[in-house]
């Protein structure tokens, strides 16, 4: 699957080189921008995806100890201070999940505006 899906991007970038000469100057400075915008994003990404794993344990782990003492729980009529405590947990997951799917819609949109740049050139 890489190879044809690299095979056709050479392919098409062959037959627009060809056809219009001009389009090789404005493929370099492309390239380098989206081989800056991947490092950048991978790096940002692993970071996010780290904080979000981070929140999300002691989520798992309250909820596994809530369940486990779940007759203690409402014997000692406690379940709103346990509902409360695992939505601040799920909060703080959540402040580290919405940053990373915000990078995901940011870099989609700006390799989106890089792939139309050399059609409104041409």
């Amino acid at each position: 699957m890489l190879f044809v899906n690299s095979a056709r991007a050479i392919f098409t970038l062959a037959v627009i080189s060809t056809s219009t000469p001009a389009f090789i100057a404005l493929i370099v400075p492309l390239s380098g921008v989206y081989y800056w915008v991947q490092r950048y994003y991978l790096r940002t990404s692993r970071e996010l995806k780290r904080l979000d794993s981070v929140s999300r344990s002691p989520i798992y782990a309250h909820f596994q100890e809530s369940l486990g003492g779940i007759t203690t729980i409402r014997a000692y009529g406690q379940q709103a201070r346990f509902a409360m405590e695992n939505e601040w947990r799920v909060d703080a997951n959540l402040r580290a999940y919405f940053p990373s799917i915000n990078a995901n819609r940011y870099v989609a949109q700006r390799c989106s505006n890089a792939k139309i740049s050399p059609l409104l050139t041409a």
